[in-house]
């Protein structure tokens, strides 16, 4: 589980991470005043697209993509409330980890109740 350390308060943040297969993904969070909620762009480099996932206290927000990506993405909170300030990222309130291919069936078994 890499968590990604370079999210800050900036309402759109554009990130690039290359996982363990050496493939990469590019990462599109956006903040919604409005909603009081973060948002998630998803591109991956095998042609995977998904835009608009909201950012939620989940073990692995692409959880019903895991046939189509050999990664996943862990959202977790100090409070167990999902991100819904701006600062969210900055303050250390909330954490963001992407999640390599074992860590990702892992965390399917576990929401399955394996």
């Amino acid at each position: 589980m890499k968590r990604l350390s370079t999210l800050n308060c900036n309402p759109i943040q554009n990130i690039s991470y290359v996982t363990n297969s050496g493939k990469n993904i590019d990462m599109t969070f956006r903040y919604l005043p409005t909603q009081s909620q973060w948002v998630l762009d998803v591109d991956y480099e095998t042609g995977f697209s998904v835009k608009g996932v909201v950012v939620s206290c989940y073990p692995n927000i692409l959880d019903k993509y895991h046939n189509l990506i050999d990664f996943g993405i862990n959202i977790s909170t100090d409070d167990g409330l999902d991100p819904f300030e701006l600062t969210c990222f900055q303050d250390g309130s909330c954490f963001v980890c992407i999640l390599d291919e074992n860590e990702k069936n892992q965390a399917m078994e576990y929401l399955d109740g394996v």
